[in-house]
């Protein structure tokens, strides 16, 4: 499953974690998919992603998030504030429609094995 969009890059700032990379990829595919409804290739888009955290952080929990004044319920802040209200205000703007998808990791799902290769490369062009 080739895609020249495919990349890998390296995490920007300080705040280096799995989820953070994971809500960043989810808003970086929101800018490609600005990109084709620009172009008119598409009217639905369908991102997948095997972290339940960035699917929820983008489909529910920023509800509940911004009410508290972006707190959990244990008044700890909600780290990655700035990327999900980034990736949430870009899904908003689309004129397409938007699925999130849910997939196993490490189950042999050809995307998803691509994925963990652009992020274990993404990593070391951190270092």
């Amino acid at each position: 499953m080739f895609d020249p969009r495919n990349a890998s890059e390296p995490l920007p700032g300080t705040r280096q974690t799995s989820q953070r990379a994971e809500i960043a990829a989810i808003v970086l595919a929101l800018l490609i998919i600005i990109n084709d409804v620009r172009l008119g290739q598409q009217t639905v888009f369908r991102i997948c992603s095997d972290s339940m955290y960035a699917i929820s952080s983008f489909t529910k929990w920023h509800i509940v998030w911004a009410l508290n004044g972006w707190r959990h319920a244990n008044g700890s802040p909600v780290e990655d504030q700035d990327l999900i209200e980034k990736g949430v205000m870009l899904a908003r703007a689309l004129p397409a429609r938007l699925v999130y998808t849910h997939v196993p990791a490490h189950y042999g799902i050809e995307g998803n094995e691509q994925a963990d290769q652009l992020a274990i490369q993404g990593a070391k062009d951190n270092n």
